[in-house]
């Protein structure tokens, strides 16, 4: 259910592929870092390691789709993905070194899935703690669009 209904949104208009912006725990970005030291970042796009942690790096794509899009709109790291990429819609914020967890509630899986649907996608995680280490993500929790999920 979950994978039909991202690949029709991305379909659509590009859906969350689209207009990136990700932080990545060096765990995981191997792909990243391999495209960036084989000069291959996409111009328009950027791949740095985060200021404030050398352990996480930031991918951008300005407006365009993620870099690992292909032509026929499917995901060419689909196994190897980020965490982000894993548990969208669900966003988290640190609090009392407690992650809370927000839904966007623009994404078609909000009005399809139960909040404890969405919610395993955490608990299938290939790096279960790598939330944490990854820490907030940046997004505006007074914007209407995020509600929080008080489940954990």
């Amino acid at each position: 259910m979950l994978l039909n209904t991202c690949k029709k949104c991305i379909l659509d208009d590009g859906g969350c592929c689209t207009s990136v912006h990700i932080t990545i725990h060096k765990k995981e970005a191997k792909e990243f870092i391999k495209i960036k030291n084989n000069n291959q970042i996409p111009s328009g796009h950027s791949f740095q390691i985060d200021e404030d942690d050398p352990n996480l790096y930031t991918y951008k794509s300005g407006d365009d789709p993620c870099m690992f899009l292909d032509k026929n709109q499917l995901c060419e790291i689909y196994e190897n993905r980020p965490t982000i990429c894993r548990t969208f819609p669900l966003m988290w914020i640190e609090n009392k070194q407690k992650l809370k967890y927000y839904v966007d509630t623009n994404c078609p899986l909000y009005d399809t899935n139960t909040p404890s649907e969405l919610m395993k996608n955490i608990t299938n995680l290939p790096y279960p703690n790598l939330m944490k280490k990854i820490g907030e993500l940046d997004f505006d929790i007074s914007d209407n669009d995020y509600i929080e999920l008080n489940l954990i």
